[in-house]
């Protein structure tokens, strides 16, 4: 009978199977592994092969193949024991793992799918009579407990399904009970079997099941009993004392979660209805599958809460509801879990409150879970967490729960309460989303230090203030992001991560972070500390500050442009420059530190994301500079520098950059910084800062400094302002002009030496930024600029020749007499370049010699220079004085003489009062050379010269005038070298005549020098050279002088008719040999030029026409012809400036202009140069009768001038035309003999002369340049004579200009 009702059970019990699941029995996840909804994540057996017949690798061991899917970092994933079996950890499609080949890093697995799988009967036998070895009992139930099964939470009794009598004694009943039951293991709510024999002798074997899961179709025998209220699993209740004859024991079921979780998710179809919770790293499905949470909370007709399906990130809740979903699989807590969720309260509760729970069962008692209290209308709730960060009425706050630090164990369900105990139970309305649980020990930080990519672990600790651990507030959490990149800090924070190993902050880390602050609090902060306590170490400056909205942050340092909320921004934090370390200073650190201070009674506001962590020490490119001519490399460590003492100005974080070559400094927003010099330099009223300024965008002040402490402010004036859109304190440093503008680049040379003197043991930069800053402003960006070519010299010496050594004469430029330097100096700095000096524009300059010249040791005084005037001022002078006063000579008592000399004097409408105007004066664009002997030019010498200075006065444009000086020489005692010795020449010019005196002189063994000027300074006893050229040539015309003819006062002389000077009266257009036809006079030409002019020198005329033809040409112009009715012309005439003619026009002064182009006069020139003692110059006479009388006149019939001008003249006194041809006349072979006779002091000279021949030169304007130099300001003068085809108009304008008028 019990055999028959056994069988007739268990074919019931099958049929109830086969209708009401289709998964495996309660170890069946040792066989199969659900394959469609958990990809075999739940499979727990020991298949330990690849589909491919490879071994799996042990999950412990990282051999062949490393990898991070271990029990530590993956918890829960059946991963721990050091077993190789198949796997699937991370969402793979089934269940795999590493193999043991190196060659194939991983393979799927074949396990069977739980769906399809159908395992071998459990039932031995078949019968209840089976044998049930204790290993069978064991993998199903947990050890036996004398005592009732009760709720294991509460103690509350189950529901049961009975039958008696079915074994005879106690060793039986476990077996019994066991094949018994085996029918309703994979039944929901299955918790246990039970057997007993009770003090009557009857036996029973008891199956447990939760509330209201009874089976309610049994086979006739069986019993039910359902007056329990229990849910969950069960244990015995030790407590209970039986009677005398009485057993029981309670055998817990270990598969009831198992079998309610196949239950919900073990259908075989894909989950519709589910919210995603993502655990440890894993994203599981929790399905929506309501349980009651606790015994008799909800109540009828109660909402459940409902799962928003499109995102399935959220679930919300109306009204009171107790609701638990069991999890997809069991999960662990650990004392590292966090629990991370959003929470909105859009509706308080009436005397209730919204909590969080996670929980082994379904009873709210116990110690394998725990709620925690989200918000609260009716007080503190006993007996549950109230968490912190209670959330307000329409607000969404952002939880993280240290669950672990309240429980540990596992957990099967995830509980949302929503208790609304008033009169209106449907009050209440609310919502969680974003649901995760993190563990601490797993999650990890990425951060790359030095370029490696490093993992700190979340240790996150409290950060002290001054020692004192007040700040943090525990209950929070900062949260990692699963890509390991980034942490999130909610509500005050004061936390703390370690570094795997000390790092040393150098004066070159960086920082670099990207952070955005979402809701911004008191202030936040990041830090790298030693220790966990700000202030232990560094003082404080530990931390920098990114935002702040409270003064209390004024204690650490702060970037300069802070976070603004919701804009993302990268920073880089030079900490090391924060901590003012130098080159070789470091400070080891071993934690990361952030701040999010929040001291409002609010304590969970404020919200802020840090991410994409570096950690560096940036190779600063060092600062190249030219110091004195040396290249010195300056470390780019970049210091702050103060406007006065503890003034600081710079923002740390705008770190100048430098170019790789290391020349070009940039600056961008606000920055003071500074770079110690790796050696001390001199600054001395010479040295000269140079430097080329680039300005992208203006700031407020920009400039470079050369300093000896860390602040500018302290009276020296070394610091050189050249941009900015603010005034600065001139007290700060020099402006110097001019500025550049925005988008400009200048190149400065400064003379800082005119501004201070000293040491200087700092490079500095400012670029100065401080509109409407204050703390919390994000302002302070503006301004780029760029200082490039950083150059220090000194002022090359004025090097003055003295007695064959040199004189350096330190560049140290001083004003000269009273009022009447252009100041200040540095902005207008004569040139100095060793030998030279160059002014240009309004300078009375003087330079101090390093020693004093005495009267003694100036001894003959002799001074030699060269001096340019490339445009002309008023006057150019050179000076050798006392003092710093320009002497006068009106006085001759006055104490203070003349010192200068002025070799160009423009000046004309004053009398030279203060100098000593030199013989030859330098025109605009010539140069010449000077030798004066001063003690003879200068009266009462008795005080020591102290300085030479330089006139270059210029009142009326302060700009205009360039003039050089060069080559200045002091020859304090000069004697001749040479005794009797003579030459030859084959032309007497200076030029030729001096280099034959230097040809003695180096032939000369006594002869020390090779200046042939100053030899014949001594010799002639000369005052300036000027003295010397003139006796060359008077050496020289007085050889010429034997082979003289004067044709104009022998033949040609006087009319014996009318007793007229035939030639002085021609060359004014008069006498018959302009107006006669036929006229003996015109013969006697003929016989002069046959007799004289191939084998003399013909005298120069005496004639108000040729006399001072200082240009050294002539010209001659006919306009009529004695043989034709009109002349050949090849001219046009442009205007006659009578006025320079008037003897010959006979009025004082007036003018003809001629409008259009004439072509009606022939003109002729001729030149012979400058050089007086030439032998061109002795043939002007020559050149002269050929082109007005033998080539015009007498062969052509060419007469008459054009009136109000002279036939024939100098330059000056000739009418402006376009055109001239040119005569040249040479005298080859011919030879001047010159001897000097020392003892008698003399020069003696005879001339042979040659062949005299006259030649087609061209134009008279080209010729012209081929005798003087093409750049001979002669030459221009020429040119403004001779103008060229179309050139009439330019000049007549040229000339009416000056009178006013202009030629229309």
């Amino acid at each position: 009978m019990i055999h028959n009702m056994n069988l007739q059970f268990s074919l019931f019990a099958i049929t109830i199977l086969t209708h009401t699941i289709t998964t495996t029995s309660a170890q069946d996840d040792r066989t199969c592994g659900t394959l469609t909804t958990l990809k075999q994540s739940d499979y727990r057996g020991t298949i330990s092969t690849t589909t491919a017949g490879r071994t799996c690798q042990p999950w412990s061991s990282q051999s062949p193949h490393s990898h991070g899917r271990t029990d530590k970092k993956m918890p829960g994933k059946g991963l721990g024991g050091g077993h190789n079996y198949c796997r699937n950890p991370v969402g793979e499609s089934k269940a795999w793992c590493y193999t043991t080949d190196p060659g194939k890093r991983w393979e799927s697995c074949s396990v069977p799918d739980c769906a399809t799988y159908t395992p071998p009967s459990t039932i031995p036998g078949g019968d209840l009579t089976a044998v049930v070895s204790p290993e069978m009992l064991s993998d199903a139930y947990s050890a036996p407990i004398a005592g009732w099964c009760v709720n294991a939470a509460n103690g509350e009794k189950v529901d049961t399904v009975n039958q008696d009598d079915l074994y005879a004694s106690d060793a039986e009943g476990p077996s019994t009970c066991y094949n018994f039951c085996e029918p309703f293991v994979n039944t929901p709510g299955y918790v246990g079997m039970q057997w007993n024999t009770v003090a009557s002798g009857t036996v029973r074997c008891r199956c447990l099941f939760d509330d209201g899961d009874v089976p309610t179709a049994l086979p006739a025998g069986v019993r039910t009993v359902t007056d329990g209220t229990s849910v969950g699993p069960v244990v015995g209740k030790s407590a209970w004392v039986p009677s005398v004859g009485e057993n029981q024991y309670c055998y817990p079921f270990k598969g009831y979660m198992d079998a309610t979780r196949r239950a919900i998710y073990g259908t075989g179809e894909p989950l519709t209805d589910y919210l995603n919770f993502k655990v440890y790293g894993t994203e599981v499905r929790v399905a929506n599958a309501e349980k009651q949470y606790d015994q008799n909370q909800n109540y009828i007709n109660k909402m459940s809460p409902a799962f928003d399906n499109a995102t399935h990130a959220s679930l919300s809740a109306t009204g009171n509801t107790w609701s638990a979903y069991m999890l997809p699989e069991e999960i662990n807590i650990h004392k590292d879990s966090v629990l991370q969720f959003n929470f909105t309260l859009e509706e308080e509760t009436v005397d209730g409150f919204q909590a969080v729970c996670l929980d082994n069962d379904t009873e709210e008692t116990g110690s394998n879970g725990k709620c925690f209290v989200l918000r609260s209308s009716q007080g503190w709730i006993q007996n549950m967490v109230n968490v912190v960060t209670q959330t307000g009425l329409g607000e969404t706050s952002v939880q993280s729960i240290p669950v672990g630090d309240f429980f540990v164990g596992p957990v099967n369900y995830i509980v949302f309460i929503q208790d609304s105990d008033g009169a209106d139970r449907s009050m209440g309305r609310s919502s969680i989303g974003g649901l995760k649980l993190l563990s601490l020990e797993n999650e990890q930080l990425q951060i790359e230090i030095d370029g490696q990519v490093e993992y700190l672990k979340n240790d996150q600790v409290s950060y002290k203030n001054n020692g004192q651990d007040n700040e943090d507030t525990k209950d929070y959490w900062m949260r990692l992001s699963e890509d390991y990149t980034a942490v999130q800090i909610n509500g005050n924070q004061w936390k703390a991560l370690p570094l795997n190993s000390p790092y040393n902050v150098t004066v070159n880390t960086i920082l670099e972070l990207d952070s955005v602050i979402d809701q911004s609090v008191d202030f936040h902060a990041i830090c790298l500390d030693t220790d966990t306590s700000r202030s232990n170490v560094l003082e404080g400056n530990e931390c920098v500050v990114l935002q702040n909205i409270k003064e209390a942050a004024n204690k650490f340092h702060h970037v300069t442009t802070k976070l603004e909320v919701s804009v993302a921004k990268r920073t880089a934090i030079p900490f090391g420059s924060f901590w003012n370390l130098k080159e070789d200073e470091y400070v080891t650190v071993n934690y990361l530190a952030f701040i999010q201070d929040n001291d409002q009674s609010v304590k969970h506001n404020g919200r802020s994301t840090w991410s994409n962590f570096r950690l560096y020490n940036v190779e600063n490119e060092p600062i190249r500079l030219s110091v004195f001519g040396e290249n010195m490399t300056v470390a780019n460590i970049q210091e702050p520098l103060e406007n006065a003492v503890g003034d600081l100005q710079d923002s740390r974080d705008h770190v100048m950059s430098v170019s790789s070559d290391g020349r070009t400094i940039t600056a961008t927003s606000n920055s003071w910084k500074m770079m110690a010099l790796p050696e001390t330099i001199m600054v001395t009223p010479a040295t000269v800062l140079k430097f080329d300024f680039t300005l992208y965008e203006e700031s407020e002040l920009h400039a470079i400094c050369l300093l000896d402490e860390n602040f500018i402010m302290d009276g020296r004036n070394d610091c050189f302002f050249t941009a900015g859109l603010q005034d600065h304190s001139t007290t700060q440093g020099e402006k110097i002009t001019p500025y550049t503008l925005e988008g400009e680049m200048r190149s400065y040379d400064i003379n800082v030496g005119s501004y201070f003197t000293g040491e200087v043991k700092y490079l500095g930069i400012i670029m100065d930024n401080d509109l409407s800053f204050t703390p919390g402003d994000v302002e302070r960006t503006l301004g780029q600029s760029s200082w490039s070519n950083i150059e220090i010299y000194n002022l090359p010496t004025l090097d003055i020749g003295f007695n064959g050594d040199t004189i350096a004469v330190e560049n140290a430029q001083i004003s000269y007499d009273t009022n009447q330097d252009s100041t200040p100096i540095q902005d207008h700095m004569a040139t100095i370049d060793g030998p030279s000096i160059n002014m240009v524009g309004n300078m009375w300059r003087a330079l101090k010699l390093p020693t004093p010249l005495s009267v003694s040791d100036l001894g003959d005084f002799i001074v030699s220079f060269e001096f340019t005037v490339a445009q002309a001022a008023e006057i150019h002078s050179i000076c050798f004085d006392e003092n710093l006063e320009s002497g006068q000579q009106d006085n001759p008592k006055n104490e203070d003489p003349r010192r200068c000399v002025s070799p160009a004097y423009f000046q004309k409408k004053t009398y030279p009062l203060h100098q000593i105007l030199t013989d030859f004066q330098t025109r605009e664009g010539e140069s010449h050379r000077y030798v004066l002997n001063l003690s003879k030019l200068f009266d009462r010498m008795s005080n020591p010269i102290n300085y030479i200075a330089f006139q270059h006065d210029n009142d009326a444009d302060e700009s205009a005038g360039d003039s050089t000086f060069s080559n200045i020489t002091i020859t304090t005692f000069l004697a001749s070298c040479l005794g009797d010795f003579s030459f030859q020449l084959s032309d007497c010019t200076t030029e030729l005549f001096l280099g034959k005196v230097a040809e003695a002189m180096d032939a000369n063994a006594t002869c020390t020098s090779t200046d042939p000027l100053m030899e014949l300074m001594v010799i002639l006893d000369a005052t300036q050279e000027t003295d010397v050229y003139k006796h060359i040539e008077k050496i020289c015309t007085s050889a010429y002088k034997t082979e003289q003819y004067d044709f104009a006062d022998n033949t040609l002389g006087i009319d014996q008719a009318t007793e007229r000077q035939l030639v002085k009266e021609y060359i004014d257009g008069g006498t018959v040999m302009n107006y006669e036809v036929e006229d003996d006079s015109a013969v006697k030409i003929g016989q002069v030029n046959d007799k004289y002019a191939t084998s003399r020198l013909l005298s120069w005329p005496k004639h108000h026409a040729l006399d001072n033809c200082d240009v050294g040409a002539a010209m001659c112009c006919f306009v009529a012809s004695r043989t034709n009715s009109e002349p050949v012309s090849n001219s046009d005439l442009c205007y006659v400036d009578m006025k320079a003619s008037k003897r010959t026009a006979h009025v004082q002064d007036g003018w003809s202009i001629y409008g259009e182009p004439t072509d009606n006069v022939y003109c002729e020139g001729f030149a012979w140069g400058k050089d007086s003692g030439s032998l061109s110059n002795a043939l002007k006479g020559n050149a002269l009768f050929h082109v007005g009388f033998v080539d015009n006149l007498f062969s052509n019939g060419n007469v008459e001038q054009v009136p109000g001008a002279p036939l024939c003249g100098c330059m000056d006194r000739m009418p402006v035309v376009t055109n001239a041809t040119c005569t040249n006349v040479t005298a080859s072979g011919s030879v001047v003999d010159v001897s000097f006779d020392s003892t008698a002091g003399l020069f003696d000279a005879s001339f042979t002369i040659g062949d005299i021949g006259y030649d087609d030169c061209g134009d008279l304007s080209s010729h012209y340049k081929a005798v003087v130099g093409a750049d001979s300001p002669d030459a221009a003068y020429i040119d403004s004579r001779v103008v060229g085809d179309g050139g009439c108009h330019d000049a007549i304008n040229g000339f009416l200009s000056k009178k006013g008028l202009v030629k229309g």
